[in-house]
């Protein structure tokens, strides 16, 4: 008995201690490649900003790789992304509104993706990502944030491909 009661308080030490990063490591080449069909002209601005209670060296860290991941994904598709442009990409990383049961508020990102474009429209896609390593027992390890990152960032770019794809032709100047 006494053994065991060990072995717990020595995993639940470790569960605390071992976790992993707090920022993502997010692959490009791993993402939805966009389309961004009637996005004319073919470039973008990119922003990323988070509304996470995250620690400022994390969150500085995470937008920094979110937003290369974004810029490297967007380019490998032929859109051209510049400091100055009329349409306007901006994400924003947050706590998810609901946590789906059985994970916790640090296991789940949301995702919100706003596309503005010059004729004054615009497009929005949200999605969420979680993903927690759970022990056996059924307790959390620890979350994965570049799990989190990679499926919200997938989900968001398909959205906003979708949503795109529904807006009417702009009309002739």
């Amino acid at each position: 008995m006494r053994s065991s009661c060990a072995l717990l308080a020595l995993s639940c030490l470790l569960s605390l201690g071992c976790g992993g990063s707090a920022v993502p490591n997010l692959r490009p080449d791993d993402l939805h490649r966009p389309a961004l069909p009637g996005v004319t002209p073919r470039t973008v601005r990119v922003a990323v900003v988070d509304h996470r209670d995250a620690t400022p060296e994390a969150s500085e860290e995470t937008l920094a790789r979110v937003q290369s991941a974004l810029v490297t994904r967007l380019k490998q598709a032929g859109i051209e992304v510049l400091g100055e442009s009329t349409n306007d990409l901006t994400v924003t990383v947050s706590h998810t509104e609901r946590v789906p049961e059985g994970f916790s508020r640090d296991g789940c990102i949301q995702m919100t993706g706003r596309l503005s474009l010059p004729r004054g429209s615009f497009v929005q896609a949200s999605a969420s990502g979680c993903f927690e390593w759970r022990h056996l027992l059924g307790f959390s390890l620890n979350s994965d944030p570049s799990n989190m990152f990679q499926t919200a960032t997938n989900e968001m770019l398909a959205q906003l491909d979708e949503q795109l794809s529904k807006l009417p032709a702009p009309s002739a100047p």
